[in-house]
C-alpha cells in the first residue's frame, strides 16, 4: 500500500512539473515580444534534381564501390568502350587489383552536369602503396574526374580516374 502511494505521488509530481514546464515556456514566449522564432531555410535545389542525376550518381557509387572491394568483374562491366579503349583485359583487372596500392576509401565531392546524358563527378580515391605513404602521410591529392554517360538507356563509366 505504501509503495503504491509513493509511486502515485511521484507520478503526480512528474505530471504536474511537466505541465508547469510547458505552461511556463509558452507564457514566457508569449510575453516576450522581442523573441524571434527561428526559421530554417531549406535548399530547394535538392528537390529540383532530375532523375538523371540520381541514376548517374548511382553508377558512380557502384563503380567506386567495385574499385574499393576489388570487384573487377562488376567494375569492368560498368565501363563503356571509350573507357576500355587502349587497355588490355589484364590492365583493366589490375586497375581493380589490390597490389599496390591497396584501396582504402573514396569520396564523391561534387558534380557537373554536362548534359542530360553526361555528368562529371569529382572523386577522391584513396590508396596505400607500401613505402610511399607513412605515418606523416602525403598531401591530399586533387580530386579526379569520373565521367558517366547514358547510352542506349544505360549509364556507364566513360573514363578511368587515376588514384
Amino acid at each position: 500500500m505504501k509503495k503504491r502511494l509513493i509511486t502515485l505521488s511521484f507520478s503526480a509530481v512528474a505530471a504536474l512539473s511537466l505541465v508547469g514546464c510547458s505552461t511556463t515556456n509558452s507564457s514566457t514566449q508569449a510575453s516576450n515580444s522581442t523573441t524571434k522564432q527561428m526559421t530554417v531555410k531549406t535548399d530547394r535545389s535538392l528537390a529540383m534534381l532530375p532523375n538523371s542525376y540520381f541514376q548517374a550518381n548511382a553508377t558512380v557509387d557502384k563503380f567506386l564501390n567495385d574499385w574499393l572491394t576489388l570487384d573487377s568483374k562488376d567494375g569492368i562491366a560498368l565501363l563503356n568502350s571509350k573507357a576500355k579503349q587502349g587497355k588490355t583485359t589484364t590492365q583493366l583487372e589490375q586497375y581493380f587489383a589490390q597490389v599496390p596500392p591497396s584501396h582504402l576509401s573514396y569520396e564523391v565531392v561534387g558534380y557537373k552536369k554536362v548534359s542530360d546524358t553526361e555528368y562529371q563527378f569529382n572523386v577522391w580515391m584513396y590508396g596505400y602503396a607500401p613505402g610511399t605513404y607513412g605515418p606523416k602521410g602525403q598531401p591530399r591529392p586533387s580530386p579526379r574526374t569520373l565521367t558517366v554517360v547514358k547510352q542506349n538507356n544505360k549509364w556507364s563509366v566513360n573514363n578511368l580516374p587515376r588514384f
